[in-house]
């Protein structure tokens, strides 16, 4: 491996898993190892009683009442990051509230909130637009070639001359939460 993070089999990266709230995802059609095993036993107990305690049901409530009580912390350069970024900065308020949730939720809502409504993807190189959309500077010259001068989102009129800025202030906030993102820019 060639990351500092510690492997998550190991003491430091199960503390870190914890600390982050991580929890395993499985595909929809999938079923957790845990669902299996009672399947099992249902079909070998054919004909005999069931037990009657809930042991399952109350062990993976309070697991997910100790996820929601522990909380994601944001550590401080990313807060003040998001807190720089002043023109988005109501959707950096609803990204803030996915935090108690844990890192999982926190990323998930930072990326749906931060894609480009062009490719989908997350912002490389974010110019937000004077009506408060993000886009991609290079899905926005894409448009502005097919002489289409107006936000992808919305429809306003940006102009010809609209030089599209890439807003530094979003594209720092988005390096410190994704540690792969670079952008374009020269940074």
């Amino acid at each position: 491996r060639d990351d500092p993070i510690p492997a998550p089999w190991t003491v430091k990266g199960k503390a870190r898993i914890q600390q982050l709230g991580l929890v395993m995802q499985y595909p929809p059609d999938k079923e957790t190892k845990a669902s299996e095993e009672p399947a099992k036993d249902a079909t070998s107990s054919k004909g005999k009683k069931r037990k009657t305690s809930d042991n399952s049901e109350v062990s993976s409530g309070s697991k997910k009442a100790r996820l929601s009580t522990s909380g994601y912390q944001l550590d401080s350069a990313t807060k003040e990051a998001m807190a720089a970024d002043k023109v988005n900065i109501k959707v950096w308020t609803v990204c803030e509230q996915a935090v108690l949730q844990g890192y999982q939720s926190f990323v998930s809502i930072v990326e749906s909130e931060f894609s480009c409504i062009c490719c989908h993807e997350l912002l490389l190189d974010p110019v937000t637009t004077p009506c408060l959309h993000n886009v991609c500077r290079l899905c926005l010259k894409r448009s502005f070639n097919a002489q289409v001068f107006a936000c992808p989102a919305c429809r306003h009129d940006l102009g010809e001359k609209y030089n599209m800025p890439i807003n530094d202030k979003l594209f720092s906030a988005l390096k410190l939460i994704f540690p792969g993102y670079r952008g374009t820019a020269a940074k």
